[in-house]
């Protein structure tokens, strides 16, 4: 685990997942930690759920990216695709017949 400066957040604000899969701070191309004009460092944790959250030294603050995959938006998002993916497999099913049945 790194230890970071200024990041602080140890959990996803949506959900509270505290599994941690990525923690990093921006490199250059060639491998040298790269730190703001005002000392800061842009700090950066992934957590399961699929939320990054990051310290943007620009404005000295921390930002959440990403969506947590178990928030209810995310979840009415997947079951609305679900059950366009089952409109379309009927779709292609009564297409299948009308062209194949004569």
């Amino acid at each position: 685990m790194i230890s970071f400066t200024h990041l602080k957040s140890t959990q996803c604000p949506a959900c509270s997942c505290d599994v941690i899969v990525i923690e990093e701070l921006e490199k250059s191309h060639n491998n040298k930690i790269l730190q703001h004009c005002n000392g800061q460092r842009w700090e950066k944790r992934s957590f399961l759920c699929g939320t990054r959250i990051e310290w943007i030294p620009n404005f000295s603050r921390e930002e959440v990216k990403g969506e947590c995959l178990n928030s209810l938006s995310v979840k009415e998002k997947i079951k609305k695709q679900e059950e366009i993916r089952a409109k379309i497999k009927l779709l292609e099913q009564e297409l299948y017949n009308v062209t194949y049945s004569k």
